[in-house]
């Protein structure tokens, strides 16, 4: 919500598009609200927002042409897609939408549209104007006096400006439109008349109509401006770095803004002596208006959302604490994020956090048994964030962490995490030490590349490190000479003592198998082991898995296996050829996939695997993007992070950690109301795996349920999927591996 990208105001309340979302600001009380993907919004980005003063609704228009109206009031949203239909067009995106009266027009990459509120449709669309191409994108537009003074309206078009009277019995007639072309390379990116002027925003400044078809620049401003808003005494704009005004005589002046560096937009109710700036930066600046002619205003407040500063991450990880890390990408936020259990951000970045170091890049992250917060730099090593808000950062100087080789502190960490004796083990890419570990003590000791089946000492771009149940290191082994490109999985056992290497065992695995054994591509990108110590590993050509002994990185017998489809109608082997992004198990043992088609979910079966209900996709859940990159799962609660190339997600999965032995059973609601749509029973304090058996009033078995994990969902209905009538139900769940039986009781009303 940070990049804010367009505001509107009316009766004191602030309206934000924003990168992340919409919200909104009650000037009366400064209570800031979200609107999102969750609550109902089309898609991420709200890069245009218009306020509906005879309806009390907020408009958001989107890049593929999609208008949803948001009703404050009830916090309905609803999404009208005529725009996005008319397919005759290769792009429907909205560039700007205003409320004119009583009518929302739509300058979009086809035309300009008048849209009908009060009947929710297309009432017109201009997409002809004089000899201009059709179909052209206008960018602006606005209402205004023509040269003979007759009310009309006003384009700016990719190809120039154009204008008709509004008298004209048909707009869609391309003769009734004049057109004036630019000198410039760059077209009108805004338009805007104020007293009898006409001004128009380019790629390279401003422009002022000065007769018919001529537009001189105004040299006070040599960026491009983006927007232009006329006021009852000024017209003011918004280029890149500055917001300026024009006043009644035509002179132009750069308003000076403290801390707002990059605005994208203006709003003012008529009258008010505060202005609203969107800044691509800070959010929402509170600005205390001067004059038509001031140099310098007052922002009063910076108002943004809390949340993450960027909303693109690249790795995950969870704590016992149920804190969550997100590591982010190049060229976004950078830095690294926290999310505390309590529900608040921390933003680490180099510019608030100068113990970080020069480089900002944290794209490898990881949550240490005691919530200590690790984060691996692609150039400035690995740092960590104890518990106290502390931070270390961990180079050549006090680690045994080396540089590339040939560089001086370039320091690239592949992967960082913990064993079961709370030793941290990290991975660097180029150095000549590439694996090492450090002890709770501090001691950090650095170990030498392995060598052998087809490894060299020159293989030492050691990748992401996962550590399984028996503390045996599976490493991502990355090419020597294109860190980007993968040479295959190595199995490490370090043995009692990891710094002596005379008792340790590796295997690599770099051969490309068929016929269901071997890794489907040397390509691997992800690794996991599960809850019945199979260790999962994900490739760019699908999946396999290893069963863990413990003697892995010793046994040349383990190899890698192809799951079978249960349903062998559906083929030999589950997602074969499918490329696998990451890899996630829930408290339920269920194999979480991220691809980028969506997210899949895994389950063993009798005669194999199968996939869990349909796959997660933006056309069923408020999924931001198809393209997954990173899973998280929260154990305690269930959660799952679902992180996106368009932003993360969460949802509350079914699932959560079993207990070991089973005792007294929590259900709720309880009591519990089956007059709604869709009910749910939670029923919580299960074992692993567990029967679970509903007894009616009358003592007669209800319905049986098989349980994975610490909690399953009852929809409140029989055996035979009729909704249970009013009374009280026992609940009895028995561990199916001795853990004991556990009792609950709920009442049911109907």
């Amino acid at each position: 919500m940070r990049r804010a990208l367009s505001v509107a105001v009316a009766d004191s309340v602030v309206w934000v598009g924003a990168s992340g979302g919409l919200f909104s600001l009650n000037d009366r009380t400064n209570e800031v609200r979200t609107y999102t993907l969750v609550d109902g919004l089309h898609t991420v980005t709200a890069a245009n927002v218009a306020f509906d003063k005879p309806r009390n609704v907020v408009w958001i228009g989107y890049e593929d042409g999609v208008l949803d109206r948001l009703d404050p009031e009830s916090g309905v949203i609803q999404s009208f897609r005529d725009i996005e239909r008319a397919s005759q067009f290769s792009s429907r995106r909205i560039n700007r939408i205003r409320m004119q009266g009583d009518t929302l027009y739509v300058a979009t990459d086809f035309g300009l549209v008048v849209f009908d509120p009060a009947r929710s449709e297309v009432r017109d669309a201009y997409n002809r104007f004089g000899t201009f191409s059709a179909g052209i994108p206008v960018f602006d537009f606005d209402l205004g006096k023509l040269d003979d003074g007759s009310p009309g309206i006003w384009v700016a078009t990719d190809e120039g400006v154009a204008y008709a009277p509004r008298s004209a019995i048909n707009l869609q007639d391309p003769s009734v439109w004049t057109v004036e072309q630019f000198i410039s390379d760059d077209p009108p990116l805004s338009i805007g008349l104020f007293l009898d002027s006409v001004y128009v925003g380019v790629g390279d400044g401003l422009r002022v109509r000065v007769g018919p078809g001529i537009y001189s620049p105004r040299g006070a401003i040599d960026r491009a401006v983006t927007s232009l808003q006329r006021r009852a005494d000024r017209l003011i704009g918004v280029s890149e770095f500055r917001t300026f005004q024009v006043n009644e005589q035509g002179t132009i002046t750069v308003i000076d803004m403290p801390g707002v560096s990059f605005p994208t937009g203006f709003a003012a109710e008529p009258g008010d002596s505060l202005f609203w700036v969107s800044d691509a930066e800070r959010g929402l600046a509170r600005v205390r208006a001067g004059g038509p002619d001031a140099a310098s205003m007052q922002v009063t407040d910076f108002f943004v959302p809390p949340g993450p500063r960027d909303g693109l991450f690249s790795t995950a990880s969870v704590g016992s604490d149920g804190s969550l890390l997100l590591g982010g990408v190049s060229g976004a936020g950078r830095g690294f994020y926290h999310l505390k259990p309590d529900g608040t951000w921390v933003n680490y970045n180099t510019i608030d956090f100068p113990a970080l170091g020069p480089r900002g890049s944290f794209f490898v992250v990881n949550v240490d048994k005691a919530n200590g917060l690790w984060a691996g730099s692609a150039g400035g090593g690995a740092a960590r964030v104890d518990t106290t808000g502390s931070i270390e950062l961990f180079t050549e100087v006090n680690s045994s962490l080396l540089p590339v080789t040939g560089t001086n502190d370039f320091i690239i960490v592949g992967g960082i995490d913990e064993d079961s004796d709370n030793n941290t083990w990290v991975t660097t890419l180029g150095s000549p030490s590439p694996l090492h570990f450090r002890t709770q003590d501090g001691t950090w000791q650095g170990l030498p590349p392995y060598v052998g089946q087809g490894l060299t000492s020159l293989a030492n771009a050691y990748g992401p490190v996962y550590v399984d149940s028996f503390d045996q290191k599976w490493i991502i082994v990355r090419d020597e000479s294109s860190f980007s490109n993968t040479r295959g999985l190595m199995v490490v056992d370090t043995g009692d003592d990891p710094a002596d290497r005379s008792d340790d065992a590796f295997r690599f695995y770099n051969n490309v198998g068929s016929g269901g054994q071997g890794l489907p591509s040397t390509k691997v990108t992800a690794i996991v082991e599960d809850r019945n110590g199979l260790v999962w590993i994900g490739t760019d050509r699908g999946l396999g898995y290893v069963v863990n002994t413990g003697f892995v990185a010793q046994d040349n017998n383990a190899v890698v296996v192809w799951p079978q489809q249960a349903d062998r109608t559906q083929g030999p082997f589950l997602f074969l050829g499918l490329p696998i992004n990451a890899l996630a198990v829930d408290p339920a043992n269920r194999l979480w996939v991220a691809t980028d088609e969506g997210v899949r979910i895994v389950e063993a079966t009798e005669g194999g695997f199968q996939e869990v209900g349909a796959p997660i996709t933006v056309d069923n859940s408020p999924l931001p993007s198809n393209s997954v990159n990173a899973l998280a799962v929260e154990p305690q609660t269930g959660r799952v992070f679902v992180v996106t190339d368009g932003g993360m997600v969460s949802t509350q999965g079914e699932a959560i950690e079993p207990v070991v032995e089973v005792g007294d059973l929590f259900v709720y609601p309880n009591p519990a109301d089956l007059n709604e749509v869709a009910p749910e029973i939670f029923i919580e304090g299960l074992s692993e795996s567990s029967t679970v058996t509903i007894v009616g009033p009358d003592g007669a078995r209800v319905r049986r349920l098989e349980a994975r994990g610490g909690r399953i969902r009852w929809d409140g209905r029989d055996s035979r999927g009729q909704i249970v009538p009013s009374g009280m139900y026992i609940v009895v769940a028995v561990g199916t591996n001795g853990e004991g039986t556990g009792y609950g009781k709920v009442a049911i009303i109907r």
